[in-house]
């Protein structure tokens, strides 16, 4: 499932703003690279041209299903999990009703997905009774074949020595290992009022031999994502970042300490990792307290963290003021070179965009306009799309000097209250738009847009796969 990036801000019309944007040297582009390539050089990159310790070989059964290849999206319509194969209908794989969320494997062959489920442990009469349902890890095939259940009560009650009062065990975070059939996922505490409790835990289940293991007890982990070549997971707590082999081997959970960040909610908040091309991890850490007022004219400032893993020190890269990660994560580049964030402006509402290089210098202020959101960075790191409202809801894409910003065309788009995007490849981009029939289209570079389906009320949850 994809983050919903809104946009309803008001702008000058669309013909003015390619004149407009910041213009900018191709010496930038050149300082991006330099800038990933200088935090890396900090560093001895690791050899992966042979196998390591806590390795997981692909199965030699990945990628043997007929839609392996091609462009998959797979979508949750009245609770029903649904898969899209570029140039043929829309095909229903589930029909309980109860699916909730989804990820899509790397082959396209298998759906993971959340299901709910009734809670026995449920009783009205208590006086903190738990709520009546939790959600249960399942998975099904690209042809509707081989619907299982991965982990339910049985596997969620061990996680905690002993639940809060009140509270039930469900699943929680649940992710692919790229190019494999095996799953992580983690567990929380569920309350029939408000609030979120995570476990801290993480355990291992392959699709094709549901049977669980423990890969980190409660506690010990946190939001978490698999590196690119799905030897390591990386996880971040509420006060440190970690990251342990899929094996279990070489745990480091200290590699990061710092203070929780004051979120004004039941939950507490994990920053999202992001694995680098060498193998190394960078984050933006938000201030411990986003709205505390400014010292001596300075607000407080959202850190930017690289962490090598050859057993160097972390260190601070750069800053940039504080960023509201509530409305919208700092968002790196895929070779991490840039970022782009929503800066808020001193004594307004408005919030301004803003793309910079990953240690916070060169920035560029696109827009200074409220609720202008960032939607995704293309694979080559050359282009974004980003979205706002003069009006009408707009979808741009512009490339990453602000040289040219041409708009992206879709029907019912300048109707819609708000967008989603995901660049699926150099060509095809997945649109997302919310609104009552919650309509998916995939939209090229050529300017071609096909329409997937209409998801139903709301915002569409769904996963893609290329």
């Amino acid at each position: 499932m994809k983050s919903i990036r809104l946009s309803l801000c008001l702008l000058l019309p669309v013909i003015v703003l390619a004149a407009c944007a910041p213009a900018a040297s191709d010496q930038d582009a050149v300082v991006a690279t330099m800038v990933a390539a200088t935090l890396q050089a900090q560093v001895s990159p690791t050899d992966t041209s042979e196998p390591i310790d806590g390795e997981i070989q692909p199965q030699s059964v990945f990628g043997d299903c007929a839609n392996s290849g091609q462009i998959n999206v797979a979508y949750l319509k009245d609770g029903n999990v649904w898969l899209w194969v570029r140039g043929e209908p829309p095909r229903q794989l589930t029909h309980e009703g109860d699916a909730q969320d989804l990820r899509i494997s790397d082959d396209a062959c298998r759906i993971a997905y959340a299901r709910t489920v009734a809670n026995p442990g449920h009783d009205p009469a208590q006086d903190f009774p738990q709520p009546e349902t939790y959600s249960e890890l399942w998975v099904v095939a690209s042809d509707g074949a081989g619907q299982q259940r991965l982990a339910g009560q049985e596997v969620f009650a061990a996680a905690l020595a002993a639940a809060p009062s009140g509270a039930v065990t469900g699943l929680h975070q649940f992710e692919w290992q790229p190019g494999s059939r095996l799953l992580a996922f983690s567990t929380r505490q569920s309350f029939s009022g408000p609030g979120l409790l995570t476990s801290g835990d993480m355990h291992l289940v392959d699709a094709d031999v549901p049977v669980p293991g423990v890969l980190l007890p409660a506690g010990q982990a946190g939001r978490f994502v698999f590196s690119p070549d799905g030897r390591q997971i990386a996880f971040a707590s509420a006060n440190r970042v970690g990251v342990v082999r899929t094996d279990g081997g070489d745990l480091r959970p200290g590699l990061v300490h710092f203070p929780a960040v004051i979120t004004y909610s039941e939950y507490q908040y994990e920053p999202p990792l992001f694995w680098t091309q060498d193998g190394d991890l960078i984050f933006a850490l938000p201030p411990e307290d986003m709205f505390a007022p400014p010292v001596d004219g300075l607000y407080p400032e959202t850190v930017l963290w690289f962490v090598p893993l050859d057993g160097a020190a972390a260190f601070e890269a750069g800053a940039i003021q504080a960023v509201e990660f509530l409305q919208q994560e700092v968002a790196f580049s895929p070779d991490g070179g840039r970022i782009a964030y929503l800066r808020p402006l001193a004594a307004s509402a408005e919030r301004e965009l803003v793309i910079a290089l990953s240690n916070g210098s060169h920035e560029s202020a696109w827009f200074n306009q409220a609720d202008v959101l960032f939607g995704d960075w293309s694979p080559d790191n050359e282009r974004f799309i980003y979205s706002f409202r003069d009006g009408d809801l707009r979808l741009m894409i512009s490339d990453a000097a602000g040289a040219l910003a041409t708009p992206l065309d879709l029907p019912g788009l300048a109707e819609a209250p708000g967008v989603t995007v995901e660049w699926l490849n150099e060509d095809a981009v997945l649109v997302s738009l919310l609104g009552p029939s919650a309509q998916l289209f995939l939209w090229t570079t050529d300017g071609a847009v096909e329409l997937i389906d209409a998801a139903g009320f709301g915002a569409a949850i769904y996963d893609a796969a290329d």
